[in-house]
């Protein structure tokens, strides 16, 4: 089935597509647990090659491609794809956990079947929650591999709020799970030219309804999301205008920011600008601040928040107080205001790791480990017409602070 993904569309318009379209290899150092004294701060890779367009590669076959990842509390960490999930196990070798084949069903292991995973998050007990885009439906992935379907119907699209029985979903893309158990979806209100977007709330008795703030407009493309501790969703948000497309579009983006919704609905820009041409790299008070292209996000347990911002290839951190700084990466003296659509390729940079701030090339997917340690996918160099399933140079970076 195929299902229109904003989230890659804005990527396409761009061409960025590997980052995430981005496979993982395996080999590397480094660990998820937290604690642990010789560990050293710095930059270091935990799984693939960070260094070679061909170097080892997760790439599945069936044209999947790696989306995002999450890690669970026992610093399990989980590489989402098209139509599997694998698990990085503490030796740092990845093995397949569930899915594989495209197709739906639940059922355990390599017998579940998903169709187009967008995004995957884990909650305190070490469930999984995967939007199943393709499907239309919110999956459930227990630690021993058993899948099954917590809300929607495979193959019956619409958006309707309500009793676990009658909710429904159009294409859920970026999900979040808070302490409670919650889960925030982003989901289309339809998939015709100048349809919007809305967060909304699976609660664990099943019932779904709207999460006041998170109505997104026409030209406002939403990227990852995450949750604090106290229940806030932060959102990374890109706004320009698209064609209607499936794999390839023609559009713009200018501008590039992250939103807050608190627990009370109030949504507010927490940091960069909605205003045209706010594209930049440039650190300071928040609303001062500025992203190339603001995409994955997570929170760690002191409030901070980890932004990737893709096309000046760097991490930046976001404090309680509102400063934006940079700390993994160098932004670009002269970055430019805006993204055409006739940006026909964007090559990455070399990724450096050591001592900080390091440099990266695409970063893309975030996750926090347990000890406040960040995981960072990052991207080979991207060409024009180069194949979505082709999947070599990839990494997932760890980053201890």
């Amino acid at each position: 089935m195929k299902v229109l993904n904003s989230r890659r569309a804005a990527e396409i318009v761009v061409l960025i597509g590997a980052v995430l379209m981005a496979s993982c290899g395996g080999g590397g150092s480094g660990g998820g647990s937290g604690g642990d004294p010789a560990v050293q701060k710095g930059l270091s890779v935990l799984i693939g090659d960070a260094d070679s367009e061909r170097g080892l590669t997760l790439s599945k076959s069936e044209d999947q491609y790696f989306t995002t990842m999450t890690m669970v509390p026992s610093g399990v960490l989980y590489l989402a794809y098209d139509c599997a999930i694998r698990r990085v196990g503490s030796d740092n070798t990845v093995q397949d956990f569930v899915g594989g084949t495209c197709g739906y069903s639940d059922g355990s292991g390599s017998a579940a079947r998903f169709n187009r995973i967008y995004g995957v998050a884990s909650d305190g007990d070490g469930n999984l929650f995967v939007s199943d885009t393709g499907n239309a439906v919110i999956r459930k992935v227990s630690p021993s591999g058993q899948v099954i379907t917590v809300s929607g119907a495979a193959g019956e699209a619409a958006f309707v709020d309500g009793p676990a029985d009658s909710a429904r979903w159009v294409a859920p893309s970026e999900l979040a799970v808070d302490r409670s158990g919650n889960v925030f979806v982003v989901d289309s209100l339809g998939i015709s030219q100048g349809g919007r977007r809305q967060v909304r709330k699976l609660l664990a008795t099943g019932e779904v309804k709207p999460v006041a703030g998170g109505f997104l407009g026409a030209s406002s493309n939403p990227g990852r999301m995450a949750v604090d501790s106290a229940g806030s969703l932060y959102l990374t948000v890109k706004t320009g205008q698209l064609m209607v497309c499936i794999d390839r579009c023609i559009g713009f983006m200018d501008s590039s920011s992250v939103l807050k919704i608190d627990t009370a609905g109030n949504a507010s820009t927490l940091a960069g600008s909605t205003t045209i041409g706010a594209i930049g790299a440039v650190d300071g008070p928040a609303h001062d601040a500025r992203f190339r292209y603001a995409e994955g996000i997570a929170v760690d347990s002191v409030g901070n928040v980890y932004v990737s911002d893709v096309l000046n290839e760097a991490i930046r951190k976001i404090r309680p107080d509102g400063t934006v700084s940079t700390v993994i990466g160098v932004l670009p003296a002269n970055a430019p205001n805006s993204i055409p659509s006739d940006t026909y390729s964007v090559i990455g940079g070399t990724v450096v790791t050591g001592a900080l701030p390091g440099r990266l090339r695409l970063p893309d997917a975030l996750a926090i480990g347990p000890d406040n340690s960040l995981y960072i996918s990052v991207a080979r160099r991207r060409h024009n017409e180069v194949p979505f399933s082709s999947g070599n140079g990839f990494a997932v970076l760890r980053a201890v602070f």
